[in-house]
């Protein structure tokens, strides 16, 4: 009987962990995801367009030469499961910015380019017909999944594969 108890007590304990850690995972993060890459900025633009920003719709009015942002859409992101039914409506807007961190020195001296990217997604919800739309944080996974992406592709031309 001792021994069911001790086998229940595990189970029981390592579920509650189990759920405690999806929960601290899956908080929502009010922030830019930021990544440092060794490559040039017309690289990864060409990158990013060419097989990540494909899939979403730009806005041609916020076009700087290294800025992308999506048009606010409803329909869910490229990365979401297509059975996935949200609890409310909901609306997303990524924005991506490039920027170069290299000097002339830098490169004078031997150094590599570097350039930072920035990835902030503004997710708005309304929960029903006469509400209006409220800002909510982004879950951080298409941001992770866009930058886990580019670093992926850019191992992939340094191989020659791509």
């Amino acid at each position: 009987m001792k021994k069911y108890f001790k086998i229940l007590y595990i189970i029981g304990l390592s579920s509650l962990l189990s759920c405690a850690l999806v929960e601290k995972r899956r908080q929502p993060m009010e922030q830019k995801y930021t990544e440092y890459f060794s490559v040039s900025v017309e690289e990864l633009s060409a990158l990013l367009s060419e097989h990540i920003l494909n899939k979403y719709e730009l806005n041609a009015e916020a076009g700087g030469t290294f800025t992308f942002q999506t048009v606010p859409s409803s329909k869910p992101h490229p990365f979401q499961h297509k059975l996935f039914i949200p609890k409310e409506e909901q609306r997303s807007e990524l924005t991506i910015e490039l920027a170069d961190l290299t000097s002339p020195a830098d490169l004078k001296a031997g150094f590599g380019q570097r350039t930072r990217i920035s990835i902030l997604k503004t997710v708005e919800s309304k929960r029903g017909t006469f509400q209006e739309w409220v800002k909510t944080p982004s879950d951080g996974l298409e941001e992770e999944a866009i930058l886990y992406r580019l670093h992926r592709l850019i191992q992939l031309k340094k191989s020659g594969k791509l």
